[in-house]
């Protein structure tokens, strides 16, 4: 440690000493535990994964867990688990978490329901010989099980493999087989003792010899690497198991978890050295999961939040950081004992100890607190302690008698305005002296704001001007009548916050906004605020931190506690600089790039169970209950373990009530709903604003006999006169006369297109086979033989597509590439094609009529591009979608229609298309059938500059309706 002195500024004042520390050292990560109390099944916890729907699973040695971030779901034998001890977990592709358990029995969880060997015989077919401890999943979704003497194959389709027997390699006597990820993502590595082997085509082909157990292995993405030796710092500490993410292995071990660099090998950081860890697992938000054997479970919620434990640096008796300031590119945390540790960009700390043994000892304050500070410039910065107010000018100190400094803010170039315990002064920067006064009596927090000094006091908010005019604002509102402990300024806008009611917005003489605990804020009891970056107020509680985004009257509030990474949720000061958020507590100095903790934030939705009258029934999405049946419950979560559980849940019933109302429950019952038919909608929104899906489940309640319309008309009707009862006879046998002449005349339209398609069919089919003929004449036995198989997959698709009305654009457009594709085999090199679907299109969805646009392509390529005799044919067709129409466009840059038709008058009849014509007549008949936007055809002849043809573009429009675009076609 160096020391270095400065030259003191007044007579009987100490020194104040630099003390220079090295790197940061004392830096910590701030974990949160989960253990039984918080619903865990056991202590003792040997794996964990995360499912497809974001769950994340605990084996234990009392059962599995799932953990929804807030809640805890155990299963045991109870239900249906083969034993209850859960050795090794597997998530696969398909929703299933595969489990292993002490006995020599697999199961597997599906949709919430534990499936094993009694109930499932898919299970039934396979006998382990030991305890199933390896799961593996392939790319092409073959799952690989090994009990260590068995490898074990359950393909896609679920059957299994016993790939024991397929290789002569397992006839020798071997003690133990791993299997290991994949080699480029196709090859599944298996080692038996010290040799390593991969599977191909179900057989083992010798890799190489491990090089002993000091080796490290780990996977880089999906390519299996044997690294160099990772040398961990004792013999005893036994690898257990890796986790890959990046560039970074993580490595669990009997004396905690270690981050290892893969690229140089070397270990990085040590977590939990205290804990005998199993296992390592980071979730899809980042948050990274310790579980350990016998201590539960640990997750680190980001490696972004750091603390520093500061007492041992500066050494005071404790961490705790009182108040935070930027002064030079440094940041002053302010201690106990007239010291300050100062934190630069590199991460370098120094101790800045300014003592005045005479003015500390005057006023009997041996602590002294650094309790707030003020940067005036770069080179001047005002720290206000307990004992007195100082000054660092250039490395210079000075001092002032003032005493137990609260707030330090400015009030021109030359001054600020101080508030300590006996008042409010204007206070010179160039020697300290006090110029005016304010304010008689102890001051909380004080600011100058548009040429006001509004003081802070245990008795609410005061504005005195520099005339001395005082106002009490809590003739305002009562809010400012209470204890203010922060002041700072947004948008014009003068934020005070109360050590009991929150924090106001107050302008123009009003209150504006207003941030509680009823509204969103953790706490009411706010210790400290500031103003930060894109409309954002911080505010520091005994709860931790609350972010404010402001946006005219609306705002949204993320919350930080513990359960984010804070070592503490009581606030003693915050600093934000643009995504950086340094906070002051009890246990040190905690900084995190608030970008970074919040980016992989999600929220899954699931509806969990559906019950009615307290008994749970299948969730099939919609129910129909009896009208006795009216008692009904929704079970929900929302998946965010970011969010910790701060998550609010949004629903409605529709057919019931339209307005959406919020709960922080997980559950809805509804005890007597009225008979009728209702959708339970349900969405929900994470801590960090993220919006879930909204998830619906349709379900009706009868009606009681003597309530339904059949019986009241049964009952009117008996009141009807005959001659009413004649006279609506009438009307209604007039009524069905007319629908069944409308229905005839539909049904009439709608033969008259199919059978225009079944005319298209084989004029399309005579060309093809006209094309495999000119094939086999050339003797290009290759290229027929492919012409062959691509002309029965079209004629196929031509078949079913024909019986069709519509099809789906992605249908379209896989059939008119097989098509383009015969034709560009057809004639070779003369012509190329391009196919553009517009991003924005759900092709899997909206469907348009069937075979519509082959005959105008046919069309362009044997009369358009067919004859183009200089340069390579193109054709451009692409799905574009324009308000409310489905534009597909096909462009050719061939002769033209007019060199085109003098050509089709001297082909034989039967070499003449008739696709645009007969295309033609359908879209008349879809328009007659549609009643409503009729389907557009433009075709356009394209020209140069000099009127020369340079091709044909045909543009197909085709409406969007409503009723149309509700079920998801166009144009017919």
């Amino acid at each position: 440690m160096v020391r270095r002195s400065f030259p003191f500024m007044r007579t009987g004042l100490l020194v104040c000493c630099w003390f220079l520390a090295l790197l940061v050292r004392g830096q910590e990560y701030n974990y949160v535990r989960y253990d039984t109390r918080d619903g865990l099944a056991g202590s003792t916890v040997y794996d964990v994964v995360q499912d497809k729907d974001g769950f994340i699973w605990f084996g234990t040695e009392n059962g599995l867990s799932r953990f929804d971030g807030k809640h805890f779901k155990n299963y045991t034998v109870k239900d249906g688990l083969p034993d209850n001890e859960v050795l090794t977990l597997f998530a696969d592709s398909k929703g299933r978490v595969w489990i292993g358990t002490f006995s020599k029995q697999l199961s597997y969880v599906e949709n919430g329901k534990i499936r094993n060997a009694q109930n499932d015989s898919l299970l039934r077919k396979i006998t382990w010989k030991a305890n199933v401890s390896q799961m593996i999943e392939s790319k092409e979704g073959d799952l690989f099980f090994s009990d260590e003497r068995l490898l074990i194959k359950l393909n896609y389709k679920n059957d299994w493999t016993n790939l024991t027997n397929q290789s002569h390699l397992f006839d020798r006597s071997f003690n133990r087989l791993n299997i290991h990820y994949f080699l480029n993502g196709e090859h599944l590595l298996i080692r038996l003792d010290d040799s390593l082997f991969l599977l191909k085509d179900n057989k083992l082909e010798f890799y190489q010899l491990d090089y002993g157990p000091d080796v490290r292995q780990f996977v880089q993405g999906n390519i299996y690497a044997s690294a160099p030796k990772v040398k961990l710092p004792t013999e005893n500490q036994a690898m257990k198991s890796t986790f890959i993410n990046g560039k970074t292995a993580y490595i669990s071990t009997a004396t905690g978890a270690w981050s290892v660099d893969t690229n140089q090998y070397k270990l990085k950081e040590h977590f939990l050295p205290s804990e005998v860890v199993s296992r390592v697992m980071q979730d899809e938000e980042e948050n990274i999961w310790f579980t350990t054997i016998g201590n539960a479970v640990f997750k680190l919620p980001s490696t972004e939040a750091k603390t520093l434990r500061l007492k041992g640096i500066a050494h005071t008796p404790t961490d705790e950081v009182y108040s935070l300031v930027r002064h030079a590119g440094k940041l002053y945390c302010g201690m106990t004992f007239s010291k300050a540790v100062l934190l630069d960009s590199a991460d370098n700390l120094k101790v800045l100890d300014v003592k005045s043994q005479t003015l500390q000892s005057k006023n009997n304050l041996s602590s002294n607190r650094l309790y707030t500070s003020y940067s005036v410039n770069n080179s001047t910065v005002l720290l206000g302690y307990d004992a007195f107010l100082a000054k660092l000018d250039n490395g210079k100190i000075s001092y002032s008698d003032l005493v137990a400094i609260k707030s330090i803010t400015a009030f021109d170039e030359e001054h600020v305005l101080v508030g300590n315990f006996s008042g409010a002064y204007k206070v010179s920067i160039r020697d300290l002296r006090v110029v005016d006064s304010f304010w008689d009596g102890r001051v909380t927090k004080s600011i100058r704001f548009k040429g006001v000094n509004y003081i802070g006091t245990t008795s609410g908010l005061y504005a005195v001007t520099d005339k001395k005019k005082v106002t009490h604002l809590a003739s305002v509102h009562p809010v400012l009548g209470r204890r203010i402990t922060g002041l700072t300024s947004l948008n014009d806008v003068l934020y005070v916050a109360t050590s009991d009611n929150g924090v106001v917005g107050f302008a123009n003489g009003k209150i504006v906004a207003s941030y509680n605990q009823q509204n969103g804020l953790s706490s009411d009891l706010c210790k400290c605020m500031v103003a930060g970056t894109g409309n954002q107020l911080w505010i520091g509680t005994n709860a931790g931190i609350n972010r404010v985004k402001v946006d005219g009257n609306r705002h949204t509030i993320i919350k930080y506690g513990v359960l984010d990474g804070l070592p503490s949720e009581n606030i003693n000061a915050l600093l934000v600089e643009d995504s950086m958020v340094y906070v002051g507590t009890p246990v040190g100095l905690t900084y995190f790039n608030q970008q970074k903790i919040t980016s992989q934030s999600f929220c899954r939705l699931q509806i969990l169970a559906v019950n009615a009258d307290v008994t749970e029934i299948d969730n099939k999405g919609t129910y129909r209950l009896g009208f006795k049946q009216n008692k009904i419950g929704f079970e929900f979560t929302a998946i965010s373990f970011r969010s910790a559980g701060d998550i609010n849940y949004f629903y409605r019933v529709k057919g019931l009530d339209e307005d959406w109302k919020m709960t922080n429950e997980n559950s809805i019952n509804f005890p007597s709903l009225p008979s009728g038919d209702y959708v339970f909608e349900v969405y929900a929104i994470n801590k960090f604003g993220v919006k879930s899906e909204t998830k619906a489940v349709s379900f009706s309640i009868a009606t009681p006999f003597w309530k339904t319309p059949l019986f009241i008309v049964v009952v009117a009707i008996t009141l009807l006169t005959l001659t009413g009862w004649l006279v609506n006879e009438r009307n209604k046998s007039e009524n069905k006369r007319l629908q069944r002449e409308n229905e005839m005349q539909r049904k009439l339209a709608l033969l008259e297109q199919q059978a225009l398609q079944a005319q298209m069919n084989p004029h399309f089919i005579f060309n093809c086979l006209n094309s495999i003929q000119h094939y086999f004449l050339n003797n290009d036995s290759q290229k027929a033989n492919r012409y062959l198989t691509l002309f029965a997959s079209l004629v196929r698709e031509t078949l079913y597509f024909s019986g069709r009305q519509s099809v789906r654009i992605s249908e379209e457009v896989n059939y008119l590439k097989r098509y383009l594709e015969m034709e560009q085999m057809r004639f070779g090199e003369h012509f190329v094609y391009s196919i553009y679907v517009d991003p924005d299109l759900q092709a899997d969805f909206i469907e348009m009529p069937a075979l519509l646009l082959q005959p105008y392509i046919e069309n362009a390529i044997r009369h358009g591009i067919r004859h183009k005799s200089e340069g390579v044919g193109k054709l451009e067709l692409s799905f574009i979608l324009e308000n409310d129409y489905l534009c597909c466009s096909i462009k050719d840059n061939g002769i033209g229609r007019l060199k085109s038709e003098a050509m089709k008058g001297r082909q034989h009849i039967e070499y003449q298309s008739k696709g645009m014509e007969l295309g033609q007549k359908r879209v008349d008949i879809l328009n007659e059938i549609s009643g409503g936007k009729p389907i557009e055809i433009q075709v356009i002849d394209e020209t140069d500059t000099n009127g020369n043809a340079t091709g044909t573009t045909v543009i197909i429009k085709m409406p969007m309706n409503n009723e149309q675009t509700d079920n998801d076609t166009i144009g017919g």
